[in-house]
Formats: C-alpha cells, sequence, structure tokens
C-alpha cells in the first residue's frame, strides 16, 4: 500500500504526505478496503487522466461530498465517473452535483415510496424538454434551486449523466498507477543514459579541440 501511494503521488504529481491523509479519509468514507485501495487510485489517477481534472479537486469533491453521493446510490467508481464525466463534458462538475443532491433532498421531502423511480422519472422528463429553458422548468417545479438548476439540466440533456462508457475506462484502470511509474522511472533511466552519452561526446569534441589547438600553436612556433 505504501508502495502504491508513493506511485501515485510520483505519477499525479502529488505530495504523499498530504496524500496520506487525504485519501485515509476517503476510503475510510467509502469503505474502500486495504487490499482495494491500489485500484482505487488507479481508478483516480484515469479519471484525472481522461477529463483532465486536477487531482486535489477530484479528491476534495470526493472527500466533501461522500454523504451526498452515498444517499444518492453513487459507489466510489460511480462518483468519480460522475465527475469526470460532466468535466469532460465541460461542466461545472461541483456545481451539477451539489444541484444534484439538493434535488434529491427536496424529491425526498414532497414523494412517497421508492424516490429511484421519482428521480428516473424527472431524469426522462428533463432529457426529453424541447429546450434547455423547459428542462429548467421541469428541474425547478421539481424543487430544484433555480439560481443553480441550468448546469444540472444541461448535464441532464447532454447526456453527461450517462456513465457506462467513463464507468468501463475506469474498471479497466487496473495497474495505470504502477505502469506510469514504472515508464517514467525507464525515463529518467534513459535521460540518464543519454545524458552520459552526450557528455562523452562533448568531452571527445573538447579533446579534439584541444589537440587542434595545440598542433596549431606547434606549427606557428615553428613558422617563427
Amino acid at each position: 500500500a505504501t508502495q502504491s501511494l508513493l506511485n501515485f503521488s510520483k505519477v499525479s504529481g502529488t505530495d504523499a504526505t498530504q496524500n496520506a491523509t487525504t485519501l485515509q479519509k476517503i476510503f475510510a468514507l467509502w469503505g474502500i478496503s486495504t487490499q482495494q485501495q491500489s485500484g482505487a487510485m488507479d481508478q483516480l489517477l484515469r479519471t484525472t487522466q481522461l477529463a483532465n481534472v486536477p487531482m486535489s479537486e477530484l479528491l476534495r469533491i470526493m472527500l466533501d461530498m461522500q454523504p451526498q453521493f452515498y444517499e444518492m446510490g453513487y459507489g466510489f467508481t460511480e462518483t468519480a465517473a460522475l465527475i469526470g464525466n460532466l468535466t469532460q463534458h465541460g461542466l461545472p462538475a461541483e456545481m451539477v452535483l451539489r444541484a444534484m443532491a439538493q434535488g434529491m433532498v427536496a424529491l425526498g421531502k414532497t414523494n412517497i415510496g421508492d424516490l429511484t423511480l421519482v428521480w428516473d422519472a424527472l431524469i426522462d422528463r428533463i432529457k426529453n424538454a424541447s429546450s434547455l429553458a423547459e428542462g429548467a422548468a421541469i428541474a425547478v417545479e421539481a424543487g430544484f434551486n433555480k439560481r443553480s438548476v441550468l448546469p444540472f439540466v444541461e448535464a441532464v440533456q447532454s447526456g453527461a449523466l450517462q456513465l457506462t462508457d467513463f464507468k468501463k475506462k475506469l474498471d479497466e484502470a487496473r495497474g495505470a498507477t504502477t505502469t506510469l511509474s514504472a515508464a517514467d522511472n525507464k525515463l529518467g533511466e534513459d535521460w540518464d543514459k543519454t545524458t552520459h552519452q552526450m557528455g562523452d561526446i562533448f568531452d571527445t569534441i573538447i579533446k579534439g579541440v584541444k589537440r587542434s589547438e595545440e598542433h596549431t600553436s606547434e606549427l606557428q612556433s615553428l613558422r617563427h
């Protein structure tokens, strides 16, 4: 686990000490066992690669909004996929997620029964709306805050909440951290070798120049 953390910090360009603290909290909240932690770090790293979301931002949202995600029925992988997919679609992920959490609470207050069915029906109505404005009106009527509803509606209508493809890529990410770390080490070794070879070449050139200068000096002495 320690080596995985070091590899993760190296390839993500983040601080290992800070990661140890943050990831420990995240894994505890999400119920990630010691055996699952390497795979979880692979998925986090893959998310940042696919969506170009800063690792610090990804970790912060995964930590701060875990209770809301849990209430909405999202697991660790689904949450990372959701953050990544929203970002990949050019949407403000955290704003959309907070709107989703607030809307889910609102639906729970006004509906009795299976909230998942109510949520899915609402998503279908917003998706099939003729415009962004109509979709927003549907969401506001259901209890969403009108000041933050537009990015959420755009996420629904653009397909950014459809996570199948993104999640599949995360499920296939196992070993990504180790592979990248090894590649980085190999690159460093190749660079060191190249640098050493270049140094040898420069030494040879410098020696050749010195010999040429000495030879020129000897010729000038003979002429005088």
